[in-house]
């Protein structure tokens, strides 16, 4: 007869019966990369078998000083099931993202329910980049990159292929 252990830490966690099931951020860069916009998809499930009325999506960037970029609050009647809402939202001037300089913001997600009580907070570090391939070059905010990888090969392989025909 075999024992199964489990060899990890494992975390059993309850959420409440409305929460933040998913969240995809999509920040981007306009053609001249000095104005943002940050496009937020949440996904909200309701656990329930009843709408609930007078819920509350608090979104805030936050850069990495500690200020807040911006605030969008969105009213949500949460139906049965799950619901995705879409939040798109202005940045002038975002510091932008690279590898040499690569500055994040932090977005922070708040559901509250009923008298503004917090159900649930999420986060996620979000950075503003647009990355394009333009005459066969790779471009991130406009500025040319050159990838370096491991697997290079300095070599040619004629001469082999030369004596394979030959046979």
């Amino acid at each position: 007869m075999a024992f199964v252990r489990i060899d990890r830490n494992v975390y059993v966690y309850s959420t409440a019966d409305i929460r933040i099931a998913d969240f995809f951020a999509r920040p981007d860069l306009d053609a001249t990369y000095k104005k943002g916009n940050l496009s937020v998809d949440i996904t909200i499930n309701n656990f329930t078998s009843s709408a609930m009325a007078n819920q509350v999506i608090d979104i805030s960037l936050i850069d990495a000083e500690g200020g807040k970029i911006f605030n969008q609050i969105q009213q949500l009647n949460a139906s049965s099931g799950k619901q995705t809402i879409t939040v798109t939202k202005a940045v002038s001037s975002p510091n932008l993202w690279s590898n040499e300089t690569p500055y994040l913001y932090t977005l922070l997600i708040t559901l509250k329910g009923h008298a503004g009580k917090v159900t649930e907070i999420v986060s996620a570090k979000v950075g503003f980049r647009k990355v394009e391939l333009k005459n066969s070059q790779l471009l991130v905010n406009g500025k040319r990159v050159v990838v370096r990888g491991v697997n290079y090969t300095n070599i040619t392989l004629l001469p082999v292929i030369t004596r394979i025909k030959k046979q």
